[in-house]
């Protein structure tokens, strides 16, 4: 029967199991008769553990053919290790080579920015950037479940016209069919405006409501939105270790912003706005009708 294949975020459910990775090699070191390799694939990585003597002599004699994103696929048995970063390690039992990678540019020595940009297809494989885009992906989740749950719509306008809008002179010119150009636009108010009157569930208490409010009144609150920070942090902290003091630092403090700026942009609740308002009225009436006593 041959072992499962499994994903290696999913290694810690399969604790004590034999089974199958398929992915890249991201590293590997040797110390004596043992080899370690650096196993990713998408989902993770994990370390491999070859021992002479435990695991055929061609698949020993293999990895000395690995270079940096080998394909492969490897079948070994999960083990409960504390020391790792995702908690277990795989004992290697067999090993399959696909394909090896050659001369791959992106290596452990120090690259320049503009290398790394130029071949960003390939950087964003290295664990840094790779933990950069989960927390980046956990930030627009946060905030698109927000919205979905209040029934907000999301919409998708046009990226092309055919002339300048807003009064903007600066058009980005892209060939349109043979014989027509158009532009990449650069606002999407209108569109904005016509599907906000499109989905509108009630009318409007002004022209910032009508412009921002597609669905319902409800307006998010930093309660509401603090709600969905405890996911948001423990993706920081998951990837903390790669991505440096620092950098951790520096998205707490935009996932705070998000928070903040959405409280305070996305618009307000137009019947407690009315009700603080006739309160406010209200307390100004009874402060003028209040009696003059002689002497004052």
């Amino acid at each position: 029967m041959s072992a499962p294949v499994v994903s290696i975020r999913d290694l810690k459910k399969h604790i004590g199991e034999v089974v199958t990775l398929r992915g890249w090699v991201y590293s590997k070191r040797s110390s004596g008769k043992i080899r370690f390799l650096n196993m990713r694939d998408g989902s993770g990585v994990v370390q491999i553990i070859l021992v002479k003597g435990q695991v055929a002599d061609s698949v020993f004699e293999d990895f000395d053919k690995l270079t940096q994103e080998t394909s492969l696929i490897l079948t070994g048995k999960v083990r409960e290790e504390k020391r790792s970063k995702i908690g277990v390690e795989l004992d290697a039992e067999t090993m399959q080579i696909l394909q090896v990678a050659v001369d791959y540019p992106i290596g452990p020595k120090e690259h320049g920015p503009d290398f790394l940009l130029s071949n960003r297809h390939l950087w964003i494989r290295s664990l840094r950037q790779n933990a950069i885009l989960r927390i980046r992906s956990r930030f627009v989740k946060a905030v698109r479940d927000f919205f979905d749950n209040d029934g907000f719509i999301c919409f998708d306008p046009p990226i092309f016209t055919p002339a300048a809008c807003e009064g903007t002179t600066t058009l980005f010119p892209a060939q349109y069919f043979e014989d027509q150009t158009a532009y990449l636009t650069q606002s999407a108010t209108s569109h904005g405006n016509d599907i906000a009157a499109a989905f509108q569930q009630r009318p409007p208490t002004g022209i910032a409501a009508a412009c921002i409010k597609a669905a319902g009144v409800t307006v998010p609150t930093p309660q509401d939105l603090a709600a969905h920070m405890p996911a948001i942090q423990a993706c920081v902290v998951q990837h903390a270790t790669t991505l440096g003091l620092n950098d951790t630092f520096m998205f707490v403090m935009i996932a705070c912003g998000v928070c903040a700026i959405l409280a305070l942009f996305v618009g307000r609740d137009p019947a407690v706005q009315a009700a603080k308002e006739a309160k406010t009225r209200g307390e100004e009436v009874a402060e003028r009708e209040q009696p003059v006593f002689a002497g004052e």
